[in-house]
């Protein structure tokens, strides 16, 4: 599991760099359908996320993001003329 979130953490920096979505965020937990520390941490530090890691807040802000990235997912890709 730590080396998949390594993997997804580069994916995600050179992700952020080109204006796309977290995809790490679609990375969760069976008990609480919410990701890990590491993820916390790392958003946190990036977007300056001071809420909590559990509860109602972290539901919010993670179905926000999974949001972002299902969108981006689902949209076609853009072709260069």
């Amino acid at each position: 599991m730590r080396a998949l979130c390594r993997t997804l953490t580069r994916i995600d920096d050179d992700a952020a760099a080109a204006g796309e979505p977290d995809l790490a965020v679609l990375v969760v937990r069976a008990s609480d359908a919410l990701p890990g520390q590491g993820w916390w941490t790392s958003h946190a530090a990036a977007t300056g996320y001071a809420g909590g890691w559990t509860g109602p807040v972290a539901i919010e802000e993670v179905a926000r993001l999974q949001e972002l990235a299902f969108r981006y997912l689902s949209s076609p890709p853009l072709r260069s003329p």
